[in-house]
């Protein structure tokens, strides 16, 4: 980016804090140096440093230069700044966000997948469940966490082919991947989900079993009951608990 268009935008960042803020100019001046730093840094490592910085200050101004570096060439900005505008938490930022979720490196997907649970935006919802499929075990893993969290505000009908989409990923061949999605189905709660996470209670791996334990006593279910006695009396000492 141009210094000339560099400047202008880090003016525009510092007004914005003074006329929300009231008057801290050590702060708007921290706010415009590192939004100049951000978008005409030659260095990759300092780009990202200051990404982080916009993130801390955790304030609307630093939004629009923090969209902007998430065209970055550089996958360590994309990421840091994925993840403070995940801390600045204006759900509008999602839709932003939710274009770094088919990045070609798997940290910034994982950060974006971690910023829009962070936003609460069930807007970009459908763009994480369309996502899921496909990613890396290490990325569905973070992916099918912010889905669980954003299904409860979702309109029914999208809430429903969320538990389908973690269903199936409660039977993907990694642990991780089916613990979590075995966990967000618990979070969910939905009578819908009760059929996978009943599958979930008899997984090998008593990771998933322990999640699903502690997700089954969330259900007033004859099913969900039955599963429990049987999950009482688990190998696994901290299956036993989580079903008590």
């Amino acid at each position: 980016m141009a210094e000339s268009d560099a400047k202008r935008i880090a003016h525009n960042a510092a007004q914005a804090y003074r006329n929300t803020s009231g008057h801290n100019p050590r702060a708007a001046e921290e706010l415009a140096n590192s939004t100049m730093i951000l978008l005409s840094c030659g260095d990759s490592a300092t780009r990202a440093q200051a990404a982080t910085h916009l993130g801390e200050l955790r304030h609307a101004a630093a939004e629009e230069p923090l969209r902007l570096a998430l065209m970055d060439p550089s996958p360590s900005v994309r990421r840091e700044t994925c993840a403070s505008l995940g801390r600045i938490k204006r759900p509008a930022a999602a839709f932003a966000v939710a274009r770094c979720f088919t990045d070609a490196h798997a940290t910034v997907q994982i950060a974006a997948f971690k910023a829009a649970g962070r936003l609460g935006n069930p807007a970009v919802l459908p763009a994480i469940l369309k996502a899921i499929p496909a990613a890396l075990p290490a990325v569905q893993t973070v992916a099918v966490r912010s889905a669980g969290l954003l299904a409860p505000k979702a309109a029914p009908a999208l809430g429903r082919q969320c538990v389908a989409t973690l269903a199936a990923s409660s039977l993907h061949r990694d642990i991780a991947v089916r613990s979590a999605a075995t966990a967000a189905l618990g979070r969910i709660a939905s009578p819908e989900a009760l059929a996978p996470l009943l599958v979930a209670a008899r997984d090998p791996q008593p990771l998933v079993r322990f999640q699903a334990a502690g997700a089954l006593k969330r259900y007033c279910d004859p099913q969900a009951a039955a599963a429990l006695t049987k999950l009482r009396a688990d190998t696994n000492l901290s299956v036993q608990a989580a079903a008590k």
